[in-house]
């Protein structure tokens, strides 16, 4: 974590600089430094679903519950990045459009869970 948040503060420090001259390779930069550290971040994910796995097996029950919630969660996680970098470059329609979308996409993604949770709450009525 130190490493990163080293990475963050330098590559800032460093558009602030190139900001005032060559704002198109500061934007490059802050894009490329993104990346980088959004990878760093998804491969600590690894570690956690590792976790879950582990966990679910214990109670016998199977990953595939959790997949939609994954989903959304990654959604989620992008579509908030790609925000970010579009209100970077003054784009907040584009920013907005991509969150409209986001937003849609968690709603078809989690249907699956919806229906099953109908389905069960339909068992304890009478």
């Amino acid at each position: 974590m130190i490493q990163i948040g080293m990475l963050g503060i330098m590559g800032a420090l460093l558009c602030l600089i190139l900001k005032k001259n060559q704002e198109e390779y500061a934007l490059c930069l802050a894009v490329v430094l993104g990346i980088i550290i959004f990878g760093a971040s998804l491969s600590k994910l690894k570690e956690v679903f590792s976790f879950v796995e582990t966990i679910l097996e214990k109670m016998s029950l199977s990953f595939e519950i959790l997949k939609p919630l994954i989903k959304i969660l990654g959604i989620y996680y992008l579509a908030t990045f790609t925000c970010t970098l579009c209100k970077d470059v003054k784009q907040e329609a584009i920013a907005s459009v991509v969150m409209l979308f986001a937003k849609i996409s968690m709603i078809v993604v989690s249907i699956p869970t919806l229906t099953y949770f109908l389905k069960v709450l339909e068992g304890f009525l009478p």
